[in-house]
């Protein structure tokens, strides 16, 4: 693999990892901003705070979709927030097929 690929791909791999980490911690309360917003995308209110990591593990959302609640978010290109994506809403189901492997 040339230098420059490798390169990409590992700054790729940082970002995704970066962006996980910060979803995973970032918290949203039960206000009413939040409510409106996850009855606006059809999804149902929340009863206490909540990370975005698990609004994201929803299956009527994703990363896109609670952009109005992310304050803190960074430009990402297209390929790292696919793989955040996949990489949320799938992590039970990838964890447990690494344990069987």
């Amino acid at each position: 693999m040339p230098q420059d690929r490798y390169n990409y791909v590992c700054k790729k791999e940082e970002m995704i990892e970066k962006e996980i980490e910060r979803l995973e911690n970032y918290k949203v309360g039960a206000n009413k901003e939040v409510q409106s917003v996850l009855e606006s995308l059809g999804s149902t209110t929340l009863k206490t705070a909540t990370t975005l990591a698990e609004l994201i593990r929803r299956p009527e959302l994703d990363y896109d979709k609670i952009e109005p609640l992310d304050k803190e978010r960074q430009p990402l290109n297209y390929d790292v927030i696919e793989q955040v994506n996949i990489n949320i809403k799938y992590s039970g189901y990838i964890s447990r097929q690494k344990k069987q492997v």
